[in-house]
């Protein structure tokens, strides 16, 4: 057995020998049928690992305030599906849980965006055209990606809506500035930092912002957190947190309140254009804010509050400095014309925000002072509409008037203090046409919440019919002969269906138009009938990896009238478990 075991099995060379060693020659044959296979394997690890930290949360900004990056940006264990960039051209359309590369262009009416990541390569992030109003974003993430050369001036910004927007739970980060504010905007509950510079199409250095204004009204800004740089050795990015000049047009009616401040030049700036001809600040109310600065850092560079300029109506009250040790010291205030209305000092560090309600919900509002009221102007209860509605609200004994909020169905859709006070308004001397084509037939609720005092409130509501499609008599069979209208404006997005194991393609358009009535649409793919629906969607549920379909959907009245096709084509990219499409 010693004799055996001193062999050197390397040294074997017979051919019978070889042939019984077989194993390693298998093994490499093998390997050489498999290695494509292996290849793919490892490839579907990497790149499913790559698609969950994209879909994982970005690195928790080393602050005091760290708690509050965690309570915004998309739900937790919601998986967003991957999506290139797309533009919304759908009334009422919602889009929700996709991680889109590229960004979002709203060119419609009430679109709402939910649980989405914008890995933002275009100049703006999510871009809303002039006109288009009733945008919110909930829970939504916003990480700049381009690179220098990329923005081009002006649009340089996470969120741009020139005609008011919804802003909660939400986290910007990585844009030179995180959202510009206009007009009719409510912004809560959002974390804002790490903002960019980067050079524009012109190789200018871009000023940054955490929000940036350069005129508007009715904004409400409050419990959201700026941090002006959270990255070690981070150099102040930020040339505020907040930058409200009147340099466009009046900066009026602005509330900043129960917000956490870190860094920056001047944290909040509010500078003062008139040189140019504009209007002084009106109505400005910055309260109860918290001011901090990172332990490497300190306060803001210059202070935390500039209000330059003489004479403008700012007033400042209720906030403080907290440092990391929870050591506080007030902020002196300024009079204004809304002073006066809640001094509560907020503790340092401020608490948690509580969950935001749907945007389907006004705020929750303490009982009313008996000695106010509040009427409304315009609407009857029960009054059938169309097309357009006019509503004022005139308010009664109430101190301290700090303004009206007006909803629609629960959802906010002004705000305003000056008079006239309404539910639209055009800077006119009268209350100007609010458009409610967009709004589905049926009864539907404004209501109006007066808000005055010391947080005290008073509420009325009008309940109206919308029947904007005029209601005919059916005509006889043979006796229509006049088709609709094409429909328009498809848009199309990836939808996973994780209880099936499968996406969905989800195709939008717009209405088309009938001299009686729509009755239905009528989807074809490659030339066989997919469906019909009376809705303006509809959703392919069967669909295969690297295939080219082509769609057309075209709208049919009872009279059987059919219109001219609305067309588009998609490619389907599928691995393993990932699609998208282009």
């Amino acid at each position: 057995m010693t004799k055996t075991s001193t062999k050197k099995p390397a040294m074997v060379r017979n051919k019978k020998t070889t042939k019984k060693s077989n194993p390693a020659k298998s093994i490499t044959k093998i390997s050489r049928k498999t290695s494509f296979f292996v290849f793919a394997i490892v490839f579907a690890f990497i790149g499913s690992a790559l698609v969950f930290i994209s879909n994982a949360a970005t690195v928790e900004p080393p602050n005091q305030w760290a708690k509050y990056y965690n309570s915004a940006g998309p739900t937790p264990g919601i998986f967003l599906t991957p999506s290139n960039g797309i533009t919304v051209s759908q009334d009422g359309a919602v889009i929700e849980n996709l991680e889109v590369k590229g960004g979002i262009k709203v060119d419609a009416n009430n679109v709402t965006i939910k649980n989405v990541r914008v890995l933002g390569t275009a100049p703006t992030a999510i871009f809303a055209t002039r006109g288009k109003t009733g945008l919110v974003m909930d829970r939504i993430e916003i990480i700049g990606q381009y690179k220098d050369g990329d923005i081009v001036d002006g649009y340089d910004q996470g969120v741009y809506a020139e005609d008011g927007y919804t802003l909660r739970n939400s986290r910007i980060s990585s844009y030179p500035d995180g959202a510009k504010l206009h007009k009719n905007t409510l912004v809560e509950n959002n974390y804002f930092f790490n903002n960019s510079r980067t050079f524009d199409t012109l190789g200018r250095e871009k000023h940054v912002d955490g929000m940036q204004s350069m005129g508007g009204s009715n904004v409400t800004i409050r419990n959201n957190t700026f941090i002006a740089d959270s990255r070690p050795g981070g150099n102040y990015d930020m040339a505020s947190n907040l930058m409200i000049q009147n340099e466009f047009s009046q900066i009026s009616n602005y509330t900043i309140e129960n917000n956490r401040f870190s860094g920056g030049a001047y944290s909040v700036a509010l500078n003062d254009k008139v040189a140019l001809g504009m209007p002084k600040h009106k109505g400005v109310l910055v309260r109860n804010n918290t001011f901090a600065g990172l332990a490497s850092k300190g306060y803001a560079q210059y202070g935390p509050i500039r209000v330059s300029g003489e004479n403008m109506d700012v007033a400042v009250e209720g906030n403080i400095f907290a440092d990391n040790s929870g050591v506080t010291s007030k902020i002196p205030d300024r009079s204004g014309s809304r002073s006066g209305s809640v001094v509560t000092t907020p503790t340092a560090p401020a608490p948690a925000p509580t969950p935001t309600p749907p945007e389907t919900e006004p705020p929750v509002v303490p009982p009313a002072n008996p000695t106010a009221s509040l009427t409304l102007k315009g609407l009857t209860n029960g009054q059938t509409v169309a097309g357009s509605v006019i509503l004022e609200a005139i308010p009664a004994d109430a101190p301290n008037l700090a303004g009206v909020d007006f909803y629609l169905d629960n959802k906010l859709v002004n705000s305003q203090k000056t008079a006239p006070i309404c539910l639209f308004d055009d800077s006119g001397t009268a209350c100007a046409p609010y458009d409610i084509t967009s709004v589905p037939n049926g009864k539907h609720i404004f209501k109006a919440v007066l808000r005055y005092g010391s947080n005290q409130t008073v509420e009325k509501s009008i309940e109206v019919n919308v029947q904007n499609t005029p209601t005919t008599t059916p005509q006889q069979p043979g006796s229509d002969a006049e088709a609709p209208t094409a429909p328009s404006g498809i848009s199309r997005v990836l939808v996973a269906d994780w209880t099936r194991a499968r996406y969905n393609l989800r195709l939008f358009w717009q209405a088309s138009q009938d001299n009686i009535a729509v009755t239905e649409y009528a989807i074809t793919r490659d030339g066989s009938t997919l469906g019909v629906t009376d809705r303006t969607s509809f959703d392919d549920k069967s669909l295969s990896s690297g295939k080219t379909y082509r769609y057309e959907v075209v709208a049919k009245d009872a009279a059987g009238n059919t219109s001219g096709p609305a067309v588009t084509s998609v490619k389907v990219n599928c691995f393993l478990a990932w699609c998208s499409i282009q």
